[in-house]
């Protein structure tokens, strides 16, 4: 189904040791919303705790509804979703922030962030 001013960024994280940043900022050109957040495992997590994925605003602030979790050996293709409601607006040349832990290094996904332009 085709949605006009609809737009995703894919967004390669790791709960690996030192593969990638825990802490990542994406910057929008627009003035968007959220309205969709998404992950797919592409490498089975490590199965001594579950893996987070905690999307912020440029203040810092949590969005509601914005934390997507992994659990503990999710396999390959284990798919998580959300739809945040609030705090989720970002200004343009602004950045959305993605925080992605596990206690125990193990594990990789793709993030979805599905947005449309706001005015």
């Amino acid at each position: 189904m085709f949605r006009p001013n609809r737009f995703v960024i894919n967004i390669p994280v790791s709960f690996e040791t030192g593969f990638q940043m825990a802490t990542l900022d994406i910057y929008m050109p627009a003035k968007c919303q959220v309205t969709r957040v998404r992950s797919i495992v592409t490498k089975a997590l490590a199965g001594t705790d579950n893996g987070t994925i905690q999307f912020k605003n440029s203040a810092g602030t949590n969005f509601t509804n914005g934390l997507l979790t992994h659990l503990a050996s999710a396999a390959l293709a284990d798919k998580q979703s959300a739809v945040p409601t609030a705090n989720h607006v970002c200004l343009a040349d602004d950045f959305i922030r993605l925080v992605t832990a596990k206690t125990t290094a193990g594990g990789e996904a793709l993030v979805q962030v599905e947005y449309k332009l706001v005015q």
